[in-house]
């Protein structure tokens, strides 16, 4: 399964992955692989990636939506300016 994380001007992240910790505006979501299709919107926090190879990635977000499909997951946000 694919994750793809888009900003407005860049991809931030396009990859595999085994786990994501999303978020979203009624609770942190966990995403693995075969998670059931959904939409949501996300929230101001820290997306947490866990890639195929055990490395953790994480990104600060503002907002953002989230489509899980079942090929891949697709995420559009809006970064935290520090």
């Amino acid at each position: 399964m694919r994750l793809n994380i888009f900003s407005s001007d860049r991809v931030l992240y396009q990859n595999g992955f085994s786990s994501v910790i999303f978020p979203s505006t009624t609770g942190e979501i966990s995403v693995l692989q075969n998670h059931a299709p959904l939409i949501t919107p996300l929230r101001q926090g820290k997306i947490r990636v866990k890639t195929e190879k055990q490395k953790e990635v994480s990104f600060e977000i503002e907002r953002g939506i989230l489509e899980v499909n079942p090929k891949e997951v697709n995420v559009l946000v809006t970064l935290k300016s520090f």
